[in-house]
């Protein structure tokens, strides 16, 4: 992973927000708050930036965009 992410809040569209919790490689989890425990869910790092979760630091946001913009080879 080129950015430390860990311990990022990151919003979804219909799991709400949560936190990056553990990670591995390009693989990271989040936490999202449940009423009967927490759910875990597996994405990959930056594609899940691109369309499933929004980080809700706005510098964090830009660099993740630009990272998604070169990996699709539009720089």
């Amino acid at each position: 992973m080129a950015m430390e992410i860990l311990g990022l809040r990151v919003r979804h569209k219909r799991l709400g927000v949560g936190t990056i919790t553990h990670r591995s490689g390009n693989v990271f989890i989040v936490t999202f708050p449940a009423r009967h425990g927490p759910k875990l869910r597996e994405f990959t790092y930056p594609d899940a930036f691109a369309d499933r979760l929004e980080p809700l630091n706005v510098f964090v946001q830009d660099a993740v965009a630009q990272l998604i913009r070169e990996k699709m080879g539009k720089t």
